[in-house]
């Protein structure tokens, strides 16, 4: 079971990572954008700075920098692994951001919001907004999952992936 700080830890390092993310994506499209012209071309450019930010932040930094951890989680003292404890490889991070951060949690996170604006502007019809539809139904299971595994406090992807975030202080 995990203690009431361990949650405050984790939420608070989930927060802090994505409001860093955010501003590093801000900061890149920002700089795109001054130097792209066009709809589309602006559009393509800001979803790839997105997801390369992203990638570069959620998955090579945790598995090069820090192992198995982003910046808030060191300083939270938290770490990601598989569910033996042992660290977990570049295919499985690689797919738990994409999976958990792009389509179970993309309600939330700039890179999926701003792939799907790209794929609605390209090819506008009913399809993107019941996409859209299913992410952020995706995103709110994935909140009360946790609400009702709060014990574990495993959100789907570390469940699909067979991961987990430990608690280095402990």
């Amino acid at each position: 079971m995990k203690t009431f700080a361990y949650v405050v830890r984790r939420v608070f390092a989930f927060g802090t990572d994505w409001y860093i993310s955010a501003v590093l994506i801000n900061l890149m499209t920002n700089a795109i954008g001054h130097f792209t012209s066009g709809e589309y071309s602006v559009h393509i450019a800001l979803a790839i700075a997105s997801l390369l930010v992203a990638f570069l932040y959620y998955v090579l930094v945790p598995l090069k920098v820090w192992k198995g951890q982003t910046l808030m989680m060191r300083a939270m003292h938290l770490k990601t692994v598989d569910i033996h404890e042992n660290e977990i490889s570049f295919p499985r991070t690689f797919l738990r951001f994409f999976v958990g951060c792009l389509l179970i949690g993309g309600a939330f996170y700039i890179p999926s919001v701003n792939i799907r604006s790209v794929l609605m502007i390209m090819y506008p019809n009913e399809a993107w907004k019941l996409f859209t539809l299913l992410i952020n139904v995706l995103s709110a299971l994935d909140l009360g999952f946790i609400l009702l595994k709060w014990r574990d406090f495993r959100l789907l992807h570390d469940l699909i992936f067979q991961t987990k975030v430990i608690d280095l202080a402990a």
